[in-house]
């Protein structure tokens, strides 16, 4: 029961660490969507808690579909996720599931690894969102307005994941009773 609650606790901190890194927003000037640090919270909660943080990444998508104004930019309701940003909601949850695979493959341990994985994990959120877009936009619009203005940002988010991600294991097994804090758990 224990540990049933505690996967709980960390799946509902996730989609609130991913609630508020999305009030962290602007708008560029070619984009469709918002720039967020929403990627951020969600891949790297992911490859901080792995299947629990797929469980809080989904909880998050959940929670503003039934209305709380939790996406970027206070948006709720199913009306915004059928919207611009449903491919990138869509995304994040397809992205999760990656992230887990990579973890099984060992690909999220070294500093190049995580990179990497994000780095992926970022395309899979941005090629969604774009494709998403593709129901206002033709191909060519939907990827400069959807893909192209997020990727410089994508790469410095996974530079920050890379960076991040093992400092915050360390912390996790230095300061709590718990040895592990990776995604096979």
């Amino acid at each position: 029961m224990r540990v049933l609650l505690a996967k709980t606790a960390t799946a509902v901190l996730v989609a609130v660490l991913i609630a508020l890194a999305a009030r962290v927003s602007f708008m560029l000037p070619s984009g469709a969507v918002p720039q967020s640090l929403q990627t951020v919270a969600v891949l790297g909660s992911v490859m901080l808690t792995g299947w629990v943080g797929v469980v809080g990444v989904v909880l998050y998508v959940v929670i503003g579909v039934a209305g709380l104004p939790i996406f970027a930019d206070g948006g709720a309701g199913l009306s915004y996720a059928l919207g611009p940003s449903a491919g990138y909601l869509v995304g994040f949850c397809l992205a999760a599931l990656w992230l887990v695979f990579a973890a099984r493959v060992g690909m999220v341990d070294a500093f190049i690894h995580i990179f990497l994985a994000a780095i992926v994990g970022h395309i899979v959120i941005l090629v969604a969102g774009a494709a998403g877009l593709l129901r206002w936009l033709d191909v060519f619009e939907a990827w400069q307005r959807g893909f192209a203005p997020f990727s410089t940002g994508a790469v410095a988010k996974s530079l920050l994941l890379a960076v991040l991600v093992p400092l915050l294991r360390f912390g996790f097994r230095h300061f709590t009773d718990r040895t592990t804090a990776t995604v096979s758990d």
